[in-house]
């Protein structure tokens, strides 16, 4: 099913696949690695250098909310298994209301206990303490605010590349029976323990919905445990923490190509055209840097200093 662009890594000739044989002029019958071993080194070329490359722009490419509750007497908090690189973009509270309520990262001393012990903490001081994969909200010896919720933003790490067979595109959605029909049910291996991403075959390429469940798997149709907002024909359904789509900006397939080929010309040991593929490679990057930074280029960005004194600069703020 292919009525709109192929975004996907191997479906059609269009894909970055067959972009990676054109590029290095290679022959079919003399490719030394096959499709699935692209598929493999786009994917790893994807988060060694692309995704990177993306998030160096600072420009809040990824970035997703994570909320759950503030559950009384716990603590610590673990960051979303779908971080990328094990980071937070920023960690907050949210009122019932829906506002924001900034938390100040404090350094790990602060869960020392001081004399004389027991001490209510220094006036204003609330916040979150950072160790390895978890935050521990501080400070302790208070109540934890059950009233909020706990507000994780973080740069949702994009998904798995995989071949097309392993998904299957929606072809029809019965919103009612929230029965999906699908071009097929990936490699024949799915059942109701099986969870679901769902991708979207337009740009920017963000999961309509991670993690999704399903009731019954009766051959190409799935029922949906709760449709994710905004499915249309033409989405994929794919195993949780994987896509045939890159989860990237589109303009930025051609970098992704790019380093396929010079992965493919590693491969084949042509030195004289990997140099050339890297120098090429080079001259996209500092192309994409300069495009999309700012990203917003007409609204200058306001730095806001949020550690100012209440009352002075109050609504001031910084051009950048």
């Amino acid at each position: 099913m292919t009525t709109t662009s192929d975004y996907t890594v191997d479906q059609t000739d269009n894909s970055l696949v067959k972009s990676v044989y054109r590029r290095t002029l290679a022959p079919n019958s003399q490719n030394s690695l096959t499709p699935a071993d692209l598929i493999v080194l786009l994917d790893e070329e994807m988060r060694s250098t692309i995704i990177p490359l993306v998030l160096a722009a600072q420009e809040e490419y990824f970035v997703q909310n994570y909320d759950q509750p503030v559950v009384l007497g716990t603590y610590n908090y673990t960051i979303p298994t779908r971080a990328a690189f094990a980071t937070w973009r920023d960690i907050v509270f949210v009122d019932p209301n829906g506002n924001e309520i900034n938390m100040t990262n404090l350094a790990p001393e602060y869960l020392k206990i001081t004399y004389p012990v027991g001490n209510m903490p220094p006036l204003y001081v609330f916040g979150f303490i950072l160790q390895n994969d978890h935050i521990t909200l501080w400070p302790t010896t208070l109540n934890t605010p059950t009233q909020y919720t706990l507000r994780m933003k973080i740069k949702r790490r994009p998904n798995t590349l995989t071949s097309y067979t392993n998904c299957g595109q929606v072809m029809t959605i019965n919103t009612g029976t929230r029965q999906v029909a699908l071009t097929a049910a990936g490699d024949g291996s799915w059942t109701t323990a099986t969870t679901f991403d769902v991708i979207p075959n337009t740009p920017q390429f963000t999961s309509r919905g991670d993690d999704l469940t399903v009731s019954n798997v009766t051959g190409n149709v799935l029922t949906f445990t709760t449709l994710p907002t905004g499915l249309v024909a033409g989405d994929w359904v794919c195993p949780a923490t994987l896509s045939p789509i890159p989860q990237v900006p589109f303009d930025m397939f051609p970098l992704l190509a790019q380093r396929g080929v010079i992965k493919y010309l590693e491969s084949l040991g042509d030195s004289q055209n990997l140099q050339i593929a890297e120098r090429r490679y080079q001259d996209m990057a500092v192309d994409f840097a300069r495009t999309v930074s700012p990203r917003i280029q007409g609204t200058p960005k306001k730095i806001v200093n949020r550690t100012a004194s209440f009352g002075w600069n109050y609504n001031r703020a910084i051009s950048r």
